[in-house]
């Protein structure tokens, strides 16, 4: 049921959402998915980005789970035409490397949401996730 109202979620967001404006020198700040995670299976994985063209947003993100160690990810967004695609990687490694694709929407001028469908390649899965933050 949590998956098929995600889903009905996702479709509305893509059908009546707003476009983002991106432009060279904005920050964004935010979280990773929010879409999955058992409340059990708390965790907090800040991301932070920034624009270095209108296309292109550098970013990293700590992760961390309960009872686990700390992790380093750091990722690159590219958008076209209203969606992007991205790569991330876990810390330097190329093993486990995700990729992307998704639209970002930018609601009241600063808050966003970027639902996005995935694929590990590490763990050979596809996945929806759900972010939100802040840009400014």
């Amino acid at each position: 049921m949590r998956k098929l109202f995600l889903s009905l979620a996702l479709g509305l967001l893509f059908a009546f959402g707003v476009n983002a404006q991106n432009a060279k020198g904005n920050w964004y700040v935010g979280t990773g998915d929010i879409a999955n995670v058992a409340w059990t299976d708390w965790a907090v994985s800040p991301t932070i980005g920034y624009a270095i063209t209108d296309n292109i947003v550098l970013g990293g993100s700590v992760s961390h789970v309960a009872g686990e160690d700390m992790d380093l990810d750091f990722n690159v967004k590219y958008f076209f035409g209203g969606y992007f695609a991205d790569v991330n990687l876990d810390g330097f490694s190329t093993d486990g490397m995700v990729f992307g694709i998704g639209k970002m929407f930018t609601f009241h001028k600063s808050v966003y949401v970027d639902p996005k469908i995935v694929y590990n390649t590490g763990e050979k899965t596809t996945n929806l996730m759900l972010g939100f933050g802040l840009k400014f």
